[in-house]
């Protein structure tokens, strides 16, 4: 009995779709509630204000953060409430749609997971975001679209499993799993109905196929000075073995484009990473930094 309410305590709840609302200062907003939590997405009525998403309840609680907004959109967001570190306290998982691919219809959403705890946000990018990419577990499914796979010859959806804890995403020891977009693919895709779509049973067809991330084999050993936020973007200042300082940033027009991975587990944590936790995890911290002819390339391997 005691292992079955534990999962029953971690199965995701989601919030009624937005509606428009009024909220402060809001040019335009829409809202989402389940009794205790209200969500909103709003523009700001100050000239040079950035959009943003706000948490507030239950009570006092308050937590607002950055987001984008899709011009005549502002109801394309999603909230998940879950307890994925299984501390008694759920946690909200808010997805937000950033852009949009047109011919291929690919989403780009940007997913914060606001810790039930200490109010902490931990920000990601994924592709096709769904609600079944949170699991009776808590386990996340973070997806995304590889354009570069030159073995597939075609776009690649790829999926890598993380639990969440601690302020940070830990990789799970389930396989990548990657399924070529193919006739039957496009098919599947264009029959879900919605913004939403539904990654983990898309990746769960027999034509998905399990691997590996693979470390880069040509890097260069740094160690991490500094971490710096953009928000929801995080940055890196290291300095390599041979006294060079480089900075990497996340910023969609950085390059090279900073990309996070696990050296333990050869695991890429997802696109647009940044932890609640980056300064504690990071911050001083032995890093190998993938490189392409001794100039860095993006990848930064934490050990």
């Amino acid at each position: 009995m005691l292992l079955v309410s534990l999962l029953l305590s971690a199965a995701p709840f989601t919030f009624p779709p937005p509606t428009p609302a009024s909220f402060p200062e809001s040019l335009a907003a829409a809202c989402t509630a389940d009794g205790t939590h209200r969500v909103c997405k709003g523009v700001p009525a100050e000239e040079g204000g950035r959009p943003g998403l706000v948490v507030d309840g239950p009570e006092e609680r308050h937590v607002e953060w950055d987001a984008t907004a899709l011009p005549g959109d502002l109801d394309d967001f999603q909230v998940l409430r879950a307890d994925l570190d299984g501390d008694g306290h759920d946690e909200l998982l808010v997805a937000n749609r950033a852009a949009e691919a047109i011919g291929a219809a690919v989403r780009l959403w940007e997913l914060a997971i606001v810790d039930g705890t200490t109010d902490e946000v931990t920000h990601a990018l994924v592709h096709d975001w769904g609600p079944d990419a949170v699991d009776e577990k808590g386990r996340l499914l973070l997806t995304e679209w590889d354009w570069r796979d030159t073995v597939a010859g075609a776009m690649v959806f790829v999926g890598r499993e993380y639990t969440f804890g601690g302020g940070r995403l830990w990789p799970t020891k389930a396989q990548v799993l990657k399924r070529k977009l193919d006739a039957d693919f496009e098919l599947e895709r264009a029959q879900v109905q919605g913004l939403l779509l539904a990654p983990r049973r898309f990746l769960s067809h027999k034509a998905t196929t399990r691997t590996a991330d693979a470390v880069a084999k040509a890097t260069a050993k740094a160690t991490v000075l500094g971490v710096s936020r953009d928000e929801p973007y995080l940055g890196v200042h290291l300095q390599r073995a041979d006294g060079t300082l480089e900075t990497l940033s996340e910023t969609p027009d950085s390059r090279p484009l900073l990309r996070l991975g696990d050296a333990r587990s050869a695991r890429l944590f997802p696109m647009g990473y940044a932890p609640a936790a980056a300064e504690e995890w990071l911050m001083g911290r032995a890093v190998r930094v993938a490189t392409d002819d001794a100039k860095v390339v993006g990848s930064v391997w934490v050990d």
